[in-house]
């Protein structure tokens, strides 16, 4: 098995997922939804963004936006979305 460093976040998960989705909406009217989720790597944050052509790259501004979570040694994995999955997810597993 890997060695895997411990990281001591300085911020709780619920104020991560606000400052992520703060700053991605300030630079784009794409509906968003942050939520803390883990995996075999550990914790992180994923961010849902609806797009209308998920194949597309990201707009810059949005990437930069993206980069708020790093002084805070959060690993952030952005995910394109297609139009409407947000609320199909929000009706099925809730909103933390």
């Amino acid at each position: 098995m890997a060695h895997i460093k411990k990281i001591k976040r300085k911020l709780p998960a619920s104020e991560a997922v606000r400052i992520i989705e703060r700053s991605v909406r300030a630079v784009t009217d794409a509906r968003i939804m942050a939520r803390r989720e883990s995996d075999d790597a550990g914790k992180h944050i994923v961010l849902y963004i609806e797009r209308a052509f998920p194949d597309e790259r990201l707009p810059s501004l949005v990437k930069d936006a993206c980069t708020a979570l790093q002084e805070h040694h959060w690993r952030l994995i952005p995910i394109k979305i297609p139009v409407g999955w947000i609320q199909v997810m929000e009706d099925f597993i809730g909103r933390d």
